[in-house]
Formats: C-alpha cells, structure tokens, sequence
C-alpha cells in the first residue's frame, strides 16, 4: 500500500529535481486543502482537518497552526523515532503553512468555488492525491499525521496504513464538537474514500505486469525474449536460475 511508505536513508538528500517536484506537489496539495477542503469545512482525516477544528478554538490563522503542529510534530517524531524523517520532510512540513500563508494573503475570504460540498470533496481528492502521489513516489512524506502513524506503528505495533486510518477517522470525527452531524458524516465518509484514491494514484506509478509460460521449450522461449524484449525486469524459471533484462513489458511479435 502507498501510504505504509518507510522513509529511507535517501530522505535525507535531495536532488533540484525532487525540490522542484516537492514544490508542485505541496502546491496542489495546498491549493486542495485551501480552495477546497476550507470553505466547506470537511475535517478530513489529515493535519489540515485537525487544523479545522482547533481553528474554531483557537483565534489563529490556518497557516500558523499548522506551522506550529508540524513542528511540534516534527520535533516528537525527531525524538522518539530518530533520523528517519529526513530532509524531504522537513521541506514538505514547511511548504504547506508557507503556500497556505500565500493563499490567505492574496484570497483572503475564500468561498466553495463549485457551491455543491460533494463536488468539492471529489475535486480535493483528485487533486491533493496527486500531489501526495508526488511525495511518495519520491519517497517523501507530508509530515503531519505520517508521523503520529510512525509512533503509533513503533510503540503499539499497528500498521502505518492502519494507524493513519485510525488517526483520520478520530480527527473526522472531532468535527463533531465544532461542526454538525452532517459535517462529520461527510468528512468520515471522505476520509475512507480518500485512503482508496490515494492508493489509485501511488499505483499508477508502479506498475507490473507478470507474465506465466508453461512450455518445454522454455529455453527457447527465454532467449527469445531476452535478446528480443527492451524493457523485460526479468525472467524466472521455477527451480532454476534467473535471467535479467532491464524493462517494462513484453511485446508481441
């Protein structure tokens, strides 16, 4: 699954290629939760929606408490997990309360840009999917409850995508406290439906294919396709050895 991601030494480089793609990635992500998740007060289940509900307590703006959550996060997670979140989390931590802060100074009272709760909700799962896509893909992480799940699957031996499960449908329903009922129902059902979009979008990124041949000319079909195939990852024959290629598919002749 996409979200049980681990973060890697790599983490702790970053290429101008990747800051550039972290850049997009946080802007879509941003302008979603903005544009989108905001005006019409879904309390996903995410540090964006937690943001919603302590701004109703809170006589802050958005981009502030979200600045100071994920630095009380980053530094938590620093402590009690270690150098694991590494430099492309940090960055991402500081992107979204940068962007945010962006937002609230150039559109400061920010409306539904559609009107209708469930288009908006489809729109910001599209979009801040793709651009968590992105994070991953690059083995980056948003930060924000990403952290809490790494603590949570440290200590208490739950599962990463279990524990942000667990995490979001807890914060969708805060919303009850702040919001009403249907507030809440709408964010619980957004969360769940936003875990499968997102896992849609990671797995475009990696995709497979694996292809079975019963034959007793298996020799003859190996070397064809080995000296034939330009994007073949490998070749297994049972209680044998492997043969490699470096590709993808396999064309038909």
């Amino acid at each position: 699954m996409c979200r049980n991601i681990e973060l890697r030494k790599n983490e702790m480089k970053i290429t101008k290629k990747e800051f550039i793609m972290m850049l997009g990635g946080m802007f879509l992500m941003s302008a979603a939760v903005y544009y989108e998740m905001m005006p019409n007060n879904l309390v996903l289940g995410s540090l964006s929606g937690l943001v919603l509900v302590l701004v109703k307590i809170i006589p802050l703006p958005v981009s502030t408490i979200t600045f100071v959550l994920n630095m009380i996060l980053l530094v938590i997670g620093y402590i009690f997990i270690g150098r694991e979140f590494g430099v492309k989390t940090v960055l991402a931590s500081l992107m979204l309360p940068m962007y945010l802060r962006i937002f609230e100074i150039l559109t400061p009272h920010v409306e539904s840009l559609s009107g209708n709760i469930v288009i908006d909700l489809v729109c910001f799962m599209i979009v801040v999917g793709a651009g968590q896509a992105v994070l991953f893909n690059m083995n980056a992480s948003s930060g924000g409850i990403d952290i809490v799940a790494k603590l949570i699957n440290k200590y208490l031996g739950f599962k990463i995508g279990q524990s942000i499960t667990i995490i979001g449908v807890l914060i969708s329903m805060a919303a009850i406290f702040v919001y009403d009922r249907e507030t809440m129902v709408i964010s619980l059902v957004g969360t769940l439906i936003y875990g499968q979009v997102l896992d849609r979008f990671c797995d475009g990124f990696h995709v497979r294919k694996k292809v079975s041949i019963l034959s007793k000319e298996h020799e003859k079909i190996q070397n064809y396709i080995t000296q034939r195939c330009d994007d073949l990852s490998g070749i297994w024959r049972l209680g044998s050895c492997r043969a490699y290629r470096s590709c993808n598919d396999i064309r038909k002749e």
